[in-house]
C-alpha cells in the first residue's frame, strides 16, 4: 500500500480495474476496503469450436495485505429460455500472496449454440475474521449485473489465412497505484475463448522498470521487462501468437508525452514522464525523432491512440500531448492505432481524421486494439476519483479486432504491409484486378481502371450483411466519394488517391479496410 502527496496522481485514478488500497495521507477514498481485490471475469463470447466449456478466470490481487481464506464459488449461468446452470466449487484454499488466479471450467453444454447466457459469481470467503460474500467483485457501487457471454457456435467467419487479434493489452506487469491487468497464461486461454489467434501485450514503459514486488521502486536490471518477454514466449504457439511489446511514454515535437506501442523490441526504451511516480518530473525522457535509432531490426512501432482527446487535467499535470503530422513524419510511424474502445461516435471521428489525411496524400494503415487491462467481459474502473467505481464495457479484450491476412499467423509482417482490417464482427476484404494482375491493401495500383472485387462475411452473432460501401479518394480534388456496392465494380481510378472499403451489418457491427493506394 502506498501512501503519497502527490496531488497530481488523481487525474490518472481511472484506469483498468480498480485499486482499492490507494489512498493519500488522511484522505481515503469511499471505496477503499481492507480486503484484497477479489474479481471474477468471463469472456463476451465463447467460440465453441475451440472451446467446449465456458472458462472463469477468478483473481484475488493482494492478498498479502489481507488475507483471505477463499471457502467456496457458487456459480449460477443461465440463459432467455430458463435453463440453468448451478455449482458450487468447494476451493477451501488459503491466500496470503499478492497474486493469485485460477480458471474453473463452466458446463454449458444444456445451452443452445449462438445463443446468450448470464453469469453469476458468488464469493464466500473469511477476511480479518469476518465472514463475507461477494457477488462477482468486491467492488463498492458496483451494479452487480450477470455477465454477458455470447456461445458462438462456429469460429468467427474468416477465409483461410486470415487471423483476428489485439494489439493492445495490458497484462499484470501493468501494475502500479492505479491500475493492473491480468496474467498472461489466463490471457492466452481467454484469447482462444473468444476466436482469437495472436495479441501483443503492451505493458507500460514507466511500469516495466520497477522491481518485480515492489512498483514504487526502479530496478535497473529490468527483472520485470524480462520476465514479461519470457511469459510472452513460453506462452505463445503457432495457434495464439504472443508478441511482447512496450508502450512508452515518450515526446512529441511539443516536448509533451505521447504513447507509442513498440512490437518485438528487443531493447527496452525507459519512459516515465506521465507515470506520476516523482513530483513535478513530467519530461518525456526521449523523443519520437529518436525512434529511427531505438528501435530494433525487427520491432514495429505503432502510434497509439494518437487522436484521442486528452483531458485538461492531464494535460496540465501530466504533460500529456497529442500526435501531429510532424510526428509522424519525424519517428517514420504509419501505423495507427486508431481504434483504442467501442464508442461508435468516437470511431466514426477518428475515422473521418485519418480520411483526411489520406487525402492529403499521406500513407496511413489503421489497426484496432482495446487498452484493455485484462477486461474480459466489463471494464471495472474509478468513474471519480476517491468517489465512485463504476462498469463499462467499452474496453474489453478482444471486443474490436485487428484481423490480418497471414497463413503463417506472423502478425509483425501482416501489420508492416498494411495488410489488416479492423471490425467488431463481420469481414471485409478487396482486392483490385485486371486480367492476370491484382493489388492489395498497402499496394499502389497503376491503372486507370480496374475491377474492385470483394469478400463480405459474417454470422448470426453479428447480423447479416447490410450495406458494403467502396470509398474513391482523389487527392488532387481532395475529396473522398463514398457509394454502396452490391457486386464487384468496374470503376475509373483516381490518377492520385486510394480504393477503401467498409461493411455495416442489420446488426450495426461494422468493418473498415486499409486502402489499396492508387497512381498513374
Amino acid at each position: 500500500m502506498l501512501i503519497t502527496p502527490e496531488i497530481y496522481l488523481i487525474p490518472v485514478l481511472a484506469a483498468g480495474y480498480a485499486e482499492l488500497h490507494y489512498h493519500l495521507p488522511w484522505l481515503y477514498p469511499l471505496y477503499f476496503r481492507r480486503q484484497p481485490e477479489i474479481i471474477a471475469d468471463l469472456p463476451h463470447r465463447l467460440d465453441r469450436s475451440r472451446l467446449n466449456y465456458l472458462p472463469l478466470l477468478i483473481i484475488i490481487k493482494d492478498a498479502h495485505l489481507f488475507p483471505i481464506k477463499l471457502h467456496n464459488l457458487s456459480v449460477s449461468v443461465s440463459d432467455n429460455d430458463h435453463n440453468r446452470y448451478l455449482e458450487t466449487f468447494d476451493l477451501d484454499i488459503v491466500l496470503d500472496k499478492p497474486w493469485f488466479s485460477r480458471i474453473i471450467p463452466l458446463d454449458i453444454s444444456s445451452f443452445a449454440a449462438d445463443s446468450e447466457v448470464f453469469t453469476s459469481v458468488t464469493f464466500n470467503l473469511t477476511c480479518r475474521n469476518k465472514k463475507i460474500s461477494a457477488i462477482n467483485d468486491n467492488f463498492a457501487g458496483i451494479s452487480r449485473q450477470p455477465f454477458r457471454t455470447f456461445l458462438a457456435a462456429n469460429a468467427l467467419n474468416l477465409p483461410p489465412g486470415w487471423m483476428a487479434g489485439d494489439p493492445h493489452y495490458h497484462s499484470y506487469f501493468t501494475s502500479d497505484q492505479v491500475e493492473f491487468g491480468a496474467d498472461i497464461a489466463s490471457t492466452r486461454l481467454m484469447a482462444n475463448a473468444l476466436g482469437l489467434s495472436w495479441f501483443c501485450v503492451t505493458d507500460h514503459s514507466y511500469d516495466l522498470d520497477d522491481s518485480l514486488d515492489d512498483y514504487t521502486r526502479n530496478d535497473p536490471t529490468l527483472p520485470k521487462w524480462e520476465q514479461m518477454k519470457k511469459e510472452c514466449s513460453e506462452y505463445s504457439s503457432h495457434e495464439i501468437r504472443i508478441i511482447a511489446a512496450e508502450e512508452i511514454s515518450i515526446g512529441n515535437s511539443r516536448d509533451q508525452n505521447v504513447h507509442v506501442l513498440a512490437l518485438n523490441q528487443k531493447d527496452f526504451i525507459p519512459g516515465h514522464g506521465d507515470s506520476a511516480e516523482v513530483w513535478g518530473k513530467n519530461l518525456p525522457q526521449h523523443k519520437l525523432t529518436e525512434i529511427p535509432q531505438l528501435k530494433n531490426t525487427d520491432s514495429l512501432f505503432i502510434a497509439a491512440h494518437p487522436f484521442d482527446k486528452v483531458p485538461l487535467a492531464q494535460k496540465l499535470t501530466l504533460r500529456r500531448g497529442n500526435w501531429s503530422i510532424a510526428d509522424f513524419h519525424q519517428s517514420g510511424i504509419y501505423l495507427l492505432q486508431l481504434i483504442n474502445s467501442d464508442e461508435p461516435d468516437k470511431i466514426a471521428k477518428k475515422i473521418a481524421t485519418w480520411t483526411a489525411y489520406l487525402l492529403q496524400g499521406e500513407i496511413f494503415f489503421i489497426l484496432a486494439g482495446n487498452d484493455a487491462h485484462g477486461n474480459f467481459n466489463i471494464m471495472r474502473q474509478i468513474s471519480f476519483p476517491f468517489l465512485k467505481i463504476c462498469e463499462t464495457r467499452k474496453q474489453i479484450f478482444g471486443r474490436w479486432m485487428t484481423i490480418i491476412e497471414s497463413p503463417e499467423n506472423d502478425p509483425l509482417k501482416a501489420l508492416q504491409a498494411g495488410r489488416m482490417i479492423v471490425s467488431n464482427g463481420p469481414f471485409i476484404s478487396f482486392y483490385i484486378h485486371q486480367l492476370e494482375d491484382k493489388w492489395q491493401s498497402g499496394e499502389t495500383c497503376p491503372l486507370r481502371h480496374g475491377t474492385v472485387q470483394y469478400d463480405v462475411l459474417s454470422t448470426p452473432e453479428f447480423g447479416e450483411i447490410d450495406t458494403i460501401f467502396c470509398y474513391r479518394g482523389d487527392i488532387d480534388t481532395g475529396k473522398e466519394f463514398r457509394f454502396p456496392v452490391a457486386c464487384p465494380v468496374n470503376i475509373a481510378l483516381p490518377p492520385n488517391g486510394y480504393i477503401r472499403m467498409s461493411v455495416v451489418t442489420t446488426k450495426g457491427f461494422t468493418a473498415f479496410t486499409n486502402p489499396i493506394f492508387t497512381q498513374h
